[in-house]
């Protein structure tokens, strides 16, 4: 399926947001037992080479049909349990589950840097940054240009004043401020790895839709929603 979309798409460049959640939403081992990131959703998994619709938690066939279950009960469940950390949500990367979990992402990044082919690819890691050597070692792995410190950077704003954050805490989930303090320092890692590719020199300036995250460059960006230019 995905295969069939990047053909449609076939983008001059990819830009790739990781989170630390990801190895645990692609362990089905990791998601029946964590509670950080407790879902009762319908998820793929990569196992044996083999894509699987897998529900980790809960009802299966209610995860599948009923959209009352998919938005009450984890509502329920977490008031029950309340949020203490599982023995996989504490990142120790030496235990085999985690060990694991890096080995089938790492598996997932191998099959899509095939598919992109000889298409630029430039990720970075949104919040948790002890998590970043794994996820930067992951990309190295697999040819991907990836740019470190983007939340010790919005941290630098969030402690200027700056509230970059849609929750409380630093975290991925950025507020509109966020998104644009983001997208310059994104677009300073495009123009260290790709500079050629995007040409126009200090002219061109990135505008982010902070509803899409969608990044745009050009020396006239078409104007998004929510946006400015960010210098």
């Amino acid at each position: 399926m995905f295969e069939e979309y990047w053909e449609t798409v076939s983008p001059d460049l990819v830009i790739w947001q990781w989170c630390i959640n990801d190895l645990c939403n692609n362990s089905f081992e990791m998601d029946r037992k964590t509670v950080e990131n407790f879902n009762i959703q319908p998820r793929p998994y990569l196992e044996n080479e083999v894509i699987r619709m897998r529900v980790s938690r809960g009802v299966p066939f209610l995860s599948h049909h009923s959209a009352l279950y998919r938005y009450l009960a984890p509502r329920l469940v977490r008031g029950m349990i309340g949020r203490q950390p599982s023995a996989v949500d504490i990142f120790r990367i030496t235990e085999p589950h985690y060990q694991r979990a890096v080995a089938v992402t790492d598996a997932i990044l191998a099959r899509s840097k095939a598919t992109f082919g000889s298409t630029p690819v430039l990720a970075f890691l949104a919040g948790g940054l002890h998590y970043e050597y794994v996820f930067e070692d992951l990309a190295r792995r697999n040819d991907i240009a990836f740019t470190p410190h983007v939340d010790a950077e919005l941290d630098r704003f969030f402690r200027a004043g700056i509230s970059v954050s849609g929750h409380p805490s630093i975290g991925s989930h950025w507020s509109p401020e966020g998104h644009q303090a983001a997208a310059g320092i994104i677009f300073e890692a495009l123009r260290q790895h790709y500079g050629d590719m995007l040409g126009g020199g200090d002219k061109m300036r990135p505008a982010v839709d902070v509803e899409t995250s969608v990044i745009a460059v050009g020396e006239r960006a078409p104007p998004m929603r929510g946006a400015s230019p960010s210098r």
